[in-house]
């Protein structure tokens, strides 16, 4: 029967605590290399930021203790064609089996092991003989693979190694899974960043119902918002909406939130643009729904002198002069009624140019328009 001593345990524990302390930190998992190869009782290390997809995708990211880099290198090239036990893995992943595989556990024969290339040529220089990898994963997918070398004359990885690694995988997840938001957050903070330069937005703030912050960029507007720093200037009477906040726009935003009941929708046409708020720059205001999420307000400041829409797009999705007058308004949040007023031109005729206009630029509403024309 597998037994694992009260000495391991509290290092499992040691390590798990590290690594929850500095999971969004450069040192993670660097700092518990030595920790962690004591405590399967390895010679080396290395670990890898993955897919949820063993099978297609490619490792993401990896880090090595007392392994040559440049032979690291040349193995990620070909560990899936080679390396018996990342094919044990994938096999364990299709069947739903745990995922913790050993060498023992996948060579067939000892001799015909050392005598493949993959051992001649990766394992051998770098005095490898066994290995156990596994992965950690969760609900949603994995979040990290482990692998841990002891070199020739040394025992295999047995079922006390294997044993360890299933506490090991269930104490560090929490840490890893960290460590993937905190990637993930920071990439599509990055495409949002870009998205919104295409759009003419120089900086912006994401806030919820309740005006709390939740993603922003950039101090002026903050500033306009009340908000110094961290700290958020709230006005009671207006129930803990930002005082700073222009009458006109928090109107808007109670008109566009109170459209969402229990089941969040998008509606046609939530965005909208202020350019007559004393003291404020043209800005745009949007509610963002994400599946069954509670809608978000997009609160964006635009450039003073900056059309909306590029007139380079207008152009290339061939618009006609009317079409490109009614794209125009319409990316300032206008609506239908008021477009038609300004043109001189019925409801009805509005409709029929956005028609027009949505086919042409295969978009559906006036939020995604304004995306789809911006510069």
């Amino acid at each position: 029967m597998p037994t694992i001593s009260e000495t391991d345990i509290d290092s499992i524990l040691d390590i798990s605590g590290v690594a929850g302390e500095c999971a969004a930190e450069s040192e993670f998992p660097p700092a518990l290399f030595r920790q962690m190869t004591e405590l399967f009782g390895s010679k080396s290390c290395v670990y890898y930021s993955m897919s949820e997809d063993l099978d297609t995708h490619p490792i993401w990211d990896g880090i090595g203790y007392n392994l040559n880099g440049a032979r690291v290198r040349e193995y990620e090239d070909h560990y899936r064609a080679f390396d018996p036990c990342f094919a044990g893995l994938r096999r364990r992943a299709r069947a739903g089996s745990a995922l913790i595989v050993s060498t023992d556990q996948v060579v067939g024969s000892e001799r015909g092991y050392v005598a493949s290339g993959y051992y001649r040529d990766f394992l051998l220089p770098q005095r490898i003989h066994n290995s156990i990898i596994f992965a950690v994963n969760d609900s949603r997918g994995m979040l990290g693979l482990f692998g841990f070398h002891r070199g020739p004359g040394k025992p295999v990885y047995g079922t006390d190694e294997h044993l360890k690694a299933r506490l090991f995988a269930s104490q560090i997840a929490g840490a890893l899974r960290l460590v993937s938001e905190s990637e993930g957050h920071l990439r599509t903070r990055a495409l949002v960043r870009k998205f919104m330069e295409r759009s003419g937005v120089h900086e912006y703030v994401v806030i919820d119902r309740r005006w709390r912050e939740v993603d922003s960029s950039g101090s002026t507007i903050q500033r306009l918002l009340g908000w110094a720093g961290t700290v958020r200037i709230v006005d009671e009477s207006s129930r803990g909406m930002s005082s700073c906040v222009p009458r006109q726009l928090k109107t808007y935003v109670a008109d566009q939130m109170s459209k969402y009941g229990g089941s969040p929708s998008n509606p046609a046409d939530a965005h909208r643009i202020f350019d007559d708020i004393p003291g404020w720059p043209r800005t745009l205001v949007d509610v963002v729904a994400l599946d069954t999420a509670q809608p978000l307000i997009l609160i964006a400041l635009l450039g003073d002198g900056r059309e909306v829409v590029s007139e380079t797009k207008l152009a290339e999705f061939g618009l006609t002069p009317r079409e490109r007058e009614v794209a125009r308004k319409a990316s300032r949040g206008l609506t239908t009624t008021q477009i038609a007023d300004q043109l001189r031109i019925s409801v009805k005729t509005v409709e029929h140019h956005l028609d027009h206009i949505y086919r042409k630029t295969g978009t559906h509403n006036r939020t995604a328009l304004t995306y789809r024309l911006s510069g």
